[in-house]
């Protein structure tokens, strides 16, 4: 849903057990699609070992089939949840190009 508090209480208790990271994006970024991949890759690259198990919804899923094609030596597995990867044909998608033109503080 976009909310950054969502899974926070489930990452609190998961950090007992695993070093979890999570790329969490303000409403108002405009990341390209190779940004996020190139910050996901550092990420990962700062992991104990230099490898993740990815976990990702929606458009986070997009992002991590980009990580694991552009740096599959930073993915040790994937867990992907609804991925946004009919994004392309969607409407949304026809005004994406668009984004950059809006002035930031809108």
């Amino acid at each position: 849903d976009g909310s950054a508090r969502v899974g926070d209480a489930n990452w609190r208790r998961l950090r007992e057990w695993f070093d979890v990271r999570a790329l969490v994006l303000d409403a108002a970024d405009r990341s390209s699609h190779g940004e996020l991949v190139r910050l996901a890759a550092k990420e990962a690259a700062a992991a104990p070992g230099g490898r993740v198990a990815v976990v990702a919804e929606s458009m986070g899923a997009v992002t991590a089939l980009g990580l694991a094609l552009a740096r599959p030596d930073r993915v040790e597995s994937l867990v992907l949840c609804n991925a946004a990867t009919a994004y392309g044909r969607s409407p949304v998608a026809g005004v994406a190009a668009l984004l950059p033109r809006i002035p930031k503080p809108l």
